[in-house]
């Protein structure tokens, strides 16, 4: 699965490698140096990307265009990582990016509030949008997004928090249009999204990023 990237942007350069951690984390699992409860949960959490989009695509329909679905992943050693909301696309629809502006409506996201843990930061896209800067049908730029994308964003989990009992309500707004130009409103529609995996990060990545992760206000601090 790709992503698009922009090396010129900090936020483009951040998408990639979180995005690619994400990646990482559902092919592999947990890492071998955790407990069995926690092993067992990560390998309820791997898949293969390709064949559960495809799977996912299959079974969707022109009354429900979409599917929505929810994962917590921890880079292992820390208390912090990233709350996921995944949303598959039927074949030839797509959804507004969360920076859509004029007549159209963005995709929002929002998550309950919870006392186990607290969001660093705002949900960000895995790839970049699609493009057409003016759209003769709305007389706008529009940005969107087809088949498949991943809004993802930084979390911390309070200390003394059990995975087993953490659970994020996402809700999301917006609207998804099929191919032919049927529209159909995202109202509030929510998920949950429990602990599916940690993830590794070399230090290599870590070092080359270090001022965009400091001045995106995502730091990597390990457990005290």
């Amino acid at each position: 699965m790709g992503f698009g990237c922009d090396s010129s942007l900090t936020s483009s350069v951040l998408r990639c490698v979180i995005a690619a951690t994400l990646m990482l984390c559902c092919t592999y699992g947990y890492s071998q140096n955790h407990s069995d409860s926690a092993r067992t949960q990560s390998t309820a959490g791997q898949f293969s990307l390709s064949k559960l989009q495809s799977k996912n695509q299959s079974q969707l329909s022109a009354a429900k265009p979409y599917r929505l679905s929810s994962r917590m992943h921890l880079q292992s050693g820390t208390n912090r990582g990233y709350l996921v909301l995944r949303v598959d696309l039927m074949k030839g629809s797509h959804i507004y990016s969360l920076t859509q502006k004029g007549e159209i409506r963005p995709t929002t996201i929002s998550v309950a509030k919870s006392p186990r843990f607290r969001l660093l930061g705002g949900f960000v896209a895995d790839r970049v949008a699609e493009v057409t800067k003016h759209d003769p049908v709305f007389n706008q730029r529009v940005e969107k997004h087809k088949n498949q994308v991943q809004f993802f964003v930084p979390i911390e989990l309070a200390p003394g928090a059990e995975l087993a009992d953490i659970s994020a309500e996402v809700s999301i707004n917006g609207q998804v249009c099929t191919s032919q130009n049927i529209c159909m409103p995202i109202l509030g529609e929510t998920v949950k999204g429990r602990f599916a995996g940690y993830f590794e990060r070399s230090a290599k990545k870590q070092n080359s990023l270090s001022s965009s992760e400091s001045s995106s206000k995502i730091p990597n601090r390990q457990y005290r």
